[in-house]
């Protein structure tokens, strides 16, 4: 599978990572199970309904996993399996985020 977009239009990405990550650098077509491990959820145009979708996923997780907002930005196709991302994959820092309501 593989997602493609135009980049003349911002796209906004939710994602899914564990709550102890300080950064996410390995995408992978599962739920997360190592700290630096991030799934892409989603892609939406209007970054409100971006926070909308995280805001709704943190509300109905376990507690394990929490959810943010990144710009998407086009980059190297990985294989169908998306864990043959290479080492020049890009680090993610994760921001604090506002506590859901």
């Amino acid at each position: 599978m593989s997602v493609t977009f135009s980049p003349d239009r911002l796209l906004y990405a939710v994602v899914e990572y564990l709550k102890a990550s300080q950064h996410i650098y390995d995408p992978v077509d599962a739920k997360p199970e190592r700290g630096g491990q991030y799934r892409l959820v989603c892609l939406v145009v209007n970054s409100d309904d971006a926070w909308r979708v995280a805001h709704v996923l943190r509300a109905l997780s376990d507690g394990r996993y929490w959810y943010s907002v990144c710009v998407a930005e086009p980059g190297p196709l990985a294989s169908d399996n998306m864990q043959g991302v290479g080492d020049d994959s890009q680090t993610i820092e994760i921001e604090p985020l506002n506590p859901v309501a």
